[in-house]
């Protein structure tokens, strides 16, 4: 027996309400999963308390806030805090920072009990490997005074805190009485790394769907129309959008752009071409009415 027409044509709307409830539901979740992902790796500033250290009794404490992460330079930019038990201490006093880049070495006067000063921090990594990449190094850290030459007591070390947004940064203290010997290791966050592989994989798709319609005009599949060719240019522009969106981009020539940007754009115009010289060599009896 025959369905109906009614029957029939109401099988395949079901299938679409279907598929396209399921997607918004999967996108919901997928939203959920993200803003939970965010939240949980958010970076929350220390107290002044803690970065007000305390010096050791008859010495110094030293103190690198990271505040900026420079990928490019591969540096991190902060501020050093000194602080000098003037109870014990009362000449002046020389604080050696390694490797810093411009704050190898410190005075501190017999005036002064504290000093603050900015100062960068080099590191060792790759920008190219995006948002994969990491930077590491080790920071040396001591203290003596300037009149007897003798060296001093010295804490503190790198506080993996202040305003590192989108940063992690892991240190491993090795400190001695006399020395303070820090590894650090700064990577990407979590929700960064995944916010770029969403916006990769989906400036991917763009170039595949622009490959599946110019071919799709050219098997005959699809009409040759001037409507999709300004569709894939005006694409163009919003992939490069979306590259200058990513969180903490890096310059032009990172694996990702060799990957994902630069081969979607070259699809992209590339399509475009074809769908242009399809719609200009289109017989004027074949135009749409």
């Amino acid at each position: 027996m025959t369905e109906p027409p009614e029957i029939t044509r109401s099988q395949p709307r079901r299938t679409r309400v279907w598929v396209a409830t399921s997607v918004v539901v999967v996108l919901a979740l997928l939203y959920l999963a993200y803003a939970a992902l965010y939240v949980a790796t958010r970076v929350v500033p220390a107290p002044d308390a803690v970065l007000q250290a305390a010096a050791p009794r008859g010495g110094v404490s030293v103190v690198f806030v990271p505040q900026r992460a420079d990928p490019e330079r591969e540096s991190t930019q902060g501020v050093i805090r000194v602080v000098v038990d003037r109870a014990s201490v009362t000449s002046d006093v020389e604080v050696s920072v390694y490797p810093f880049l411009d704050a190898s070495r410190i005075q501190v006067p017999a005036s002064e009990s504290a000093v603050e000063r900015e100062a960068i921090l080099s590191l060792e990594g790759e920008v190219r490997t995006y948002p994969f990449d990491s930077y590491a190094g080790t920071v040396s850290i001591s203290a003596t005074d300037s009149a007897s030459g003798m060296a001093l007591p010295v804490s503190g070390g790198i506080l993996p805190i202040d305003g590192l947004t989108g940063w992690n940064i892991d240190v491993t203290d090795a400190a001695s009485a006399e020395t303070i010997s820090d590894s650090v290791t700064m990577t990407r966050s979590l929700t960064t790394q995944v916010t770029v592989v969403i916006l990769g994989t989906l400036v991917l798709a763009l170039g595949v769907i622009a490959v599946a319609l110019a071919w799709s005009v050219a098997v005959g599949r699809k009409e040759s129309t001037f409507g999709e060719a300004t569709w894939l240019a005006a694409t163009i522009f919003s992939v490069i959008s979306v590259r200058n969106f990513m969180p903490g981009s890096p310059p032009i020539g990172a694996y990702l752009d060799a990957l994902a940007v630069i081969p979607a754009i070259l699809t992209l115009f590339l399509c475009m071409a074809l769908l242009v010289v399809f719609w200009l060599v289109r017989k004027t009896d074949e135009e749409v009415p």
